[in-house]
């Protein structure tokens, strides 16, 4: 009985422990046991949440140049940071940044994250890469990126640093209106159109625009400056590891653009004939020739060959050439070539006296004949009935405004106004009228052509005005009688030759002498128009239009454009 009482009070007693018991009693223990494990995980857990937050604040300084959040985040004071890293943004010209961090591996008290570096540079676009950042956690227990060369980019060594080398495509070329090169085809061309190209000095390679350096070669002077944006293309790039006593070693490519000819509207034809024209002068003299529909330049001529450039940047006073304007002035107020005028051997006006080159007098003309014999005081008594604003109406129409004619060192026309000037001096050309050759032979082609173009040597002309045909049609007459009748009319030109003899005083007489004249002679035959100046060479009937005739001449001799 009593084992067996024994017996079952002891299965009694193990039917009391119920299983639920037990799962509750393990999971005591293994809580217990496994607490350390869960404060050694959280730890581990923040110690590289503080590491990734640390990377994440240096590459967020980078990318907005916060130097002193890069600094606060690595082991490298702020200076240096700034140092390094914008003197390499300004070697890459690097216009934006970003830098995103990838995910960050932690050993210990070392850390690893990579990351992305993406930028924009200037002028020639994207450049990326991968790199890296190592940290470490110092005994304060502060994460901090280690900055050194590959921490900047994957590729650097101690010593070498990321550079960019200008790459320059081939330079385009000024050619002639025909498509013939114009670089060392002509001496005077050469210096006084065409120009030079030559290195950049800081200064200039910094105007010249993104992707050039000093060294670099550009247009200097002339054509070749001027159109330098077209003629030197789109600079390109390489990304290079330098290093001392290596070899570049290059990173990324992007290639430049080559630069566009450029076509002018020279043509060394008609140059070499107007150089033809000069040559038997044997002093200081410029012509001009221009396409009288367009106002294209044909040929800008400097004699001696070579010389500062008369033909563009003379300033002279144009004398009676001028009577064009001064004419077209009258007949765009309603007066006629019949207008009658008085042409007397001196006129007095404005408080002085005025005389006929010569003496002469032709007694009642009407304004034809008062043009094609140029008499001075004919046009001073035309003055008295124009006002100021007729003479302006005619010398806007016509450019006289100041305005350089070209896109290089050029003048064109002045007429100008106030109480210093003589209003009937100026009516033939004196008293602060100045224009230089190229001027006067747009003034030419105004008339053939039907209206005035400012003249051009690229492209087309920036500016038109028509003249109405009422006036060029008057005038076609009287220029072409100039030639037929009047005081060009010893010259022997070849062909149907219109045009204005000019006659201009300057300085002052000796000795009671009429003062020292310039030479002038703006015409045209067919589509060319042109301009002749000899300066100090005296009357424009005797030097300056047979000057203009040798042209033409030597323009049909050659066969070239615009013969006949």
């Amino acid at each position: 009985m009593v084992v067996t009482s024994s017996s079952q009070e002891t299965t009694a007693s193990r039917k009391t422990v119920s299983p639920k018991w037990l799962i509750v009693l393990l999971v005591a223990v293994l809580a217990v046991a496994g607490g350390g494990a869960a404060v050694l995980l959280a730890k581990k857990d923040d110690a590289t949440s503080k590491a990734r937050d640390a990377a994440g604040a240096y590459l967020s300084g980078w990318t907005n140049r916060d130097y002193p959040a890069m600094a606060a985040n690595a082991d490298t004071p702020d200076p240096v940071l700034k140092y390094v890293l914008e003197t390499t943004r300004a070697r890459l010209l690097v216009e934006k940044q970003s830098f995103r961090p990838g995910e960050l591996v932690r050993t210990g008290h070392t850390a690893r994250v990579p990351y992305t570096a993406a930028m924009t540079l200037a002028g020639v676009g994207d450049f990326g890469y991968q790199g890296t950042l190592d940290l470490r956690r110092g005994p304060d227990k502060v994460w901090r990126v280690a900055f050194g060369p590959t921490a900047l980019h994957p590729d650097l060594t101690p010593g070498a640093t990321l550079d960019r080398v200008a790459v320059l495509g081939k330079r385009g070329r000024l050619l002639d209106r025909t498509g013939a090169l114009l670089q060392g085809a002509d001496n005077d061309l050469e210096n006084n159109l065409v120009g030079s190209v030559g290195p950049l000095d800081e200064a200039q390679a910094k105007a010249a625009g993104v992707g050039f350096s000093a060294g670099d070669k550009a247009g200097q002077s002339g054509l070749e400056r001027a159109y330098d944006g077209q003629l030197a293309g789109k600079p390109g790039a390489r990304i290079v590891v330098r290093a001392p006593g290596a070899a570049d070693r290059t990173l990324q490519e992007y290639p430049a653009a080559d630069g566009r000819d450029v076509r002018t509207t020279i043509d060394l034809k008609v140059q070499q004939a107007g150089e033809a024209g000069l040559s038997g002068l044997g002093r200081t003299a410029a012509l001009v020739a221009i396409d009288a529909r367009t106002g294209a330049v044909l040929s800008l001529v400097n004699h001696p060959s070579g010389a500062s450039s008369t033909a563009i940047r003379g300033q002279y006073p144009p004398g009676s050439t001028f009577k064009i304007v001064t004419t077209t002035a009258a007949l765009l107020k309603g007066l006629t070539e019949d207008s009658p005028l008085n042409c007397p051997k001196t006129e007095f006006a404005g408080g002085r006296s005025f005389k006929n080159s010569k003496d002469e007098a032709f007694g009642q003309i009407n304004l034809f004949q008062a043009f094609y014999h140029s008499c001075n005081t004919a046009f001073v008594n035309l003055r008295d009935e124009l006002t100021s604003a007729d003479m302006k109406r005619a010398a806007d129409l016509f450019g006289f405004d100041e305005k350089p004619p070209l896109p290089i060192d050029s003048f064109g026309g002045v007429f100008p106004s106030g109480d210093s000037v003589d209003p009937y001096a100026a009516a033939f050309g004196q008293s602060g009228v100045e224009a230089s050759p190229l001027q006067m032979a747009s003034v030419a082609a105004g008339i053939a052509g039907g209206a005035w173009h400012r003249p051009f040597v690229a492209g087309k002309s920036p500016e038109t005005h028509p003249i109405p045909p009422n006036v060029v049609d008057q005038m076609r007459g009287m220029m072409r009688a100039v030639v037929t009748r009047g005081t060009a009319a010893p010259v022997s030109f070849p062909g149907q030759v219109s045009g204005k003899t000019g006659t201009a005083e300057y300085g002052a007489g000796r000795n009671g002498a009429d003062p020292p004249t310039h030479a002038w002679f703006a015409g045209y035959r067919g589509d060319i128009a042109f301009c002749v100046l000899v300066p100090g060479g005296g009357f424009g009937a005797e030097v300056a239009a047979p000057a203009a005739a040798h042209f033409l001449r030597a323009l049909d001799a050659a066969g070239a454009p615009y013969s006949q």
